[in-house]
């Protein structure tokens, strides 16, 4: 992702989240970034990093002029693993393309519905959701390395770079694959189809006005195969990954990080609580101090003075309402 941005261009950050990706392409190419998320309290903690020219909350599914200010503008609009979210994917796109400068492109990774642990599940009639991964209980869309060109293409979109990011159904840490499961030649099947080993899949493209028929010859000349590819692929093989040892320290250090950010949203729903409590407590100070307000007039001279008055009232106000 990081390697297609230039120096001192102009990026919008889709989907920014708490800025970490803001924060790495500010300290390293010096660029002018926006950021929008639709979770204020993203927002608010992306602040903080002071590396945002200005931080919008924005919800992708029903957006209207809140960018109208930044038509034209952009060098590059990210969108790190955001169009899986979305209720209509290729709508935003379309919307968000105005915001491009005539050179301008688009950045997104998505992942690889089509990777062979979903495809071994499935035979399973399995498909389960997990908290993260490439069935993230928030994913409403999903995608193939076919189908992304597919609607890339239909969408008026011109691919400029495909790559991808490899991962072996043994490693894969939350779609769990027993290969003893399965018959020898359902394996050979799944691990001879390229798009098998492909966990995540990163495209970079720009508008085009070329017709459908050019930019679909176009897009797809981009998933030829090439020897560097099948190289990577080979390397995640059923017969190169049964050690669970070669992989243990990157699950561990990758369940430490979701950890860490597990306790960051913690320690900011604890301040909200505790936010609330208070809030709550002042509102109980309130109520006390009106109650005894209420009950020092009920026994005040005054109140019993005239209490033959309100009787009086309320007798002919009956009457009245009769």
């Amino acid at each position: 992702m990081c390697d297609n941005i230039e120096k001192n261009q102009k990026v919008l950050d889709v989907g920014c989240a708490t800025g970490y990706l803001g924060a790495y392409l500010k300290n390293n190419f010096d660029v002018d970034i926006v950021g929008i998320d639709y979770k204020e309290y993203h927002i608010e903690k992306a602040k903080k990093l002071k590396v945002y020219s200005h931080l919008i909350n924005v919800d992708l599914n029903s957006f209207k002029s809140e960018l109208d200010n930044y038509t034209s503008y952009f060098d590059t609009i990210i969108l790190c693993d955001v169009l899986e979210h979305l209720n209509d994917p290729m709508a935003v796109l379309r919307k968000l393309s105005k915001f491009l400068k005539s050179h301008g492109k688009f950045l997104i990774d998505i992942p690889n519905i089509a990777h062979s642990s979903i495809k071994y599940n499935l035979l399973r009639n399995n498909f389960n959701y997990t908290p993260m991964g490439l069935l993230d209980e928030t994913h409403i869309h999903f995608f193939t390395p076919n189908s992304i060109i597919n609607e890339l293409s239909r969408n008026q979109f011109l691919v400029e770079k495909i790559e991808y990011i490899f991962l072996g159904s043994g490693l894969s840490n939350e779609q769990n694959v027993d290969y003893a499961k399965y018959p020898q030649e359902i394996i050979d099947y799944i691990e001879n189809d390229f798009a098998s080993a492909i966990y995540q899949i990163f495209i970079a493209f720009k508008k085009s006005n070329l017709d459908l028929e050019s930019l679909i010859k176009h897009n797809f000349s981009f998933k030829e195969l090439n020897d560097d590819l099948i190289s990577k692929k080979e390397k995640f093989n059923p017969q190169n990954i049964n050690n669970p040892l070669k992989t243990i320290e990157d699950r561990i250090k990758l369940k430490e990080e979701k950890i860490s950010f597990l306790k960051q949203d913690i320690n900011e729903y604890k301040q909200i609580i505790s936010n609330l409590n208070t809030i709550i407590e002042n509102n109980s100070d309130s109520i006390n101090n009106l109650n005894l307000v209420i009950s020092q007039i009920k026994n005040s001279r005054s109140w019993k003075i005239t209490k033959p008055l309100r009787d009086l009232t309320l007798f002919f106000t009956k009457l009245k309402n009769r």
